[in-house]
């Protein structure tokens, strides 16, 4: 079985600030931890997950990256973009760039897409590509 996990889901995990969602969101983990299901974080929720964690919790890039990326390397949680999502994640964690400008940064690299944007510095850094 292969549970779609919500940004809410996530987010009660990390924080374990509402006790009886996170029992939940804890059982939700331990049966991917026990090869019980797969966990399918998509990046759409990642993006939310950090854009709640930044705007309205005031954690730090580097707050919240750290248990993403960790949590992106569980065998259990699964994605076929997980390696570039970790990318933009790093790249967002040491940058001032907003995660999905980061996302598209780190996408427009893979596909080697020309990334057409109005923000300067992120164009001026979409040029310096590889």
């Amino acid at each position: 079985m292969t549970f779609l996990l919500d940004a809410n889901i996530v987010l009660r995990f990390l924080r374990k600030d509402v006790t009886n969602h996170f029992k939940i969101a804890k059982e939700i983990m331990s049966k991917g931890q026990q090869g019980k299901a797969e966990l399918y974080l998509d990046e759409l929720v990642l993006a939310e997950i950090i854009w709640t964690s930044t705007t309205f919790y005031k954690e730090t890039r580097e707050t919240i990256s750290k248990p993403l990326l960790k949590l992106l390397t569980q065998s259990w949680i699964i994605n076929p973009r997980k390696d570039l999502i970790s990318e933009a994640i790093y790249y967002y964690k040491d940058s001032n760039f907003s995660f999905i400008d980061c996302w598209l940064y780190t996408l427009s690299k893979e596909k080697n897409f020309s990334l057409e944007t109005f923000d300067q510095k992120l164009k001026k850094l979409s040029r310096q590509k590889n």
